[in-house]
């Protein structure tokens, strides 16, 4: 398979050029098409994809209009195919659905600098969906090697950012205010859309849990 990469914050990403074989890709309409294009190579994402990016950030980066921007949201989300790109616009957290699948940890310690990533991502449901691709896409015999690194990266925890910026990078913020304290319900197996919490990074024993959890569903069906 054709590959192609992307310089993004420090790293290389793979963008496969098969993408313009793909129908899904090119049936959508032009700014769909734009807007899918920012998200796989915009300065936000990290490599795993699963982020934090409001829509301010993107009508900066692409000076567009707010309804442009809502109608390419509108078209990419409700695609056909509907596995492209997922997004909670509460918690302004996106997920690039397969992202895994083209970049996978090459090493215990990538998987630990992605546990400080993900700390940093503000809650969403949509970690639910982060979860059950890896598990899709990673090979298991690889699971146990880098996921211990993942709990312990997410170790980490940065607290919430106090300006409410929709800008975050890979860099991982010091100096802010304590979070809240975890609520029982976090775990929900099958969260509603958006956060009652507005979107502040989970807690940490929240992120420990679910990566745990994912680690022994691996060991069970090893």
């Amino acid at each position: 398979m054709v590959e192609a990469y992307v310089y993004i914050q420090s790293e290389y990403d793979i963008v496969y050029r098969k993408k313009w074989q793909s129908m899904s890709y090119r049936s959508l309409p032009e700014d769909g098409r734009n807007l899918f294009d920012y998200l796989l190579t915009c300065p936000h994402r990290n490599t795993f994809g699963y982020f934090h990016l409001g829509d301010g950030a993107i009508l900066d980066d692409l000076q567009w209009t707010a309804e442009r921007l809502s109608i390419a949201w509108e078209v990419l989300l409700s695609h056909e195919d509907g596995d492209m790109v997922k997004r909670d616009p509460g918690a302004r957290v996106v997920l690039l659905v397969n992202a895994l699948d083209h970049n996978k940890p090459t090493n215990p310690n990538v998987a630990k600098k992605w546990g400080e990533l993900l700390a940093d991502v503000p809650h969403s449901h949509l970690i639910h969906c982060l979860v059950a691709k890896a598990k899709e896409f990673i090979p298991y015999d690889d699971q146990h090697k880098w996921l211990h690194s993942w709990l312990n990266g997410a170790k980490r925890f940065p607290q919430p950012f106090a300006n409410g910026s929709d800008r975050v990078t890979e860099r991982v913020p010091t100096g802010y205010a304590k979070p809240q304290s975890p609520t029982p319900d976090t775990l929900d197996p099958n969260p509603g859309e958006g956060d009652a919490r507005g979107g502040l990074p989970p807690p940490p024993e929240d992120v420990k849990k679910i990566i745990q959890m994912w680690f022994n569903v691996g060991l069970n069906n090893g």
